[in-house]
């Protein structure tokens, strides 16, 4: 069974291009996992970009889908766990909801924020306080880590028992080579790309002031040691060089 990814690439005059990036659902140790694959084009280790971000996400204590990053032949794969299917016979454990589904938007609608994904979970959520504390340091995260991909359809909501509850995060990857702002929007300034525009709107996420500036100094001097981390997780140096023109100045 294999689909094709699609990520949209803003250029700098403010036309969209389609890449596609191969994947396939395998089997691999007694778990259902997305397998994305290396393309013959690209001119970084975009695999290792992934899971090294993955795993970032997860040490900045971000609820993260699981990955790890095989070698097929020549190439590499990257693996991400499912969250949606239980062990075999991988039958569905929950609902599943993307972001854009939960607003009622399209896929042509430049609609669609942060503040918008929090109202659903306080009227929906299971646990909308936890999870709106959640949704808030995902996005100061995307923020930093320059994820500029994060649309609508790379949230999700999952339905388990009487409510909905955030999904694992998934898809968070640097985009050095898309326009400087965000996919939806982040606080008053719509989605320009910068932790003061997060902070604008904490309310929605059940934060006070405070708090929410507590999260976003936390979120920046765990991952000032970013380039460190990559290494660590087997990304090269030009890799590196190429995704800091992606992450957020303040981490410099």
């Amino acid at each position: 069974m294999t689909s094709d990814v699609y990520v949209h690439v803003r250029r700098e005059d403010g036309a969209t291009d389609l890449v596609t990036r191969p994947k396939a659902v395998i089997e691999y140790e007694g778990a259902l996992w997305i397998a994305k694959f290396q393309r013959r084009d690209d001119t970084y280790d975009q695999c290792g970009a992934e899971h090294a971000t993955m795993r970032l996400t997860s040490r900045c204590g971000i609820d993260a889908a699981e990955t790890r990053v095989l070698a097929v032949g020549p190439r590499k794969v990257v693996l991400v766990k499912r969250f949606d299917r239980d062990a075999a016979p991988y039958h569905p454990t929950c609902h599943y909801m993307s972001g854009l589904t939960a607003l009622g938007l399209d896929e042509t609608s430049d609609s669609g924020s942060y503040p918008d994904l929090a109202m659903f979970l306080l009227r929906h959520g299971a646990r909308h306080v936890s999870d709106r504390h959640e949704l808030f340091r995902r996005m100061v995260f995307n923020v930093l880590c320059g994820n500029r991909d994060d649309h609508l359809k790379n949230h999700a909501f999952l339905r388990c028992g009487d409510g909905w509850r955030l999904s694992q995060a998934f898809d968070v990857v640097p985009q050095p080579d898309m326009d400087p702002q965000q996919a939806i929007g982040v606080g008053r300034s719509g989605s320009y790309p910068t932790t003061g525009n997060c902070l604008t709107r904490v309310e929605d996420f059940d934060l006070s002031p405070d708090e929410a500036r507590d999260i976003v100094a936390t979120l920046a001097i765990r991952m000032r040691s970013w380039r460190a981390d990559f290494v660590a997780d087997g990304v090269d140096d030009a890799t590196v060089e190429r995704l800091a023109r992606a992450f957020s100045k303040d981490l410099d």
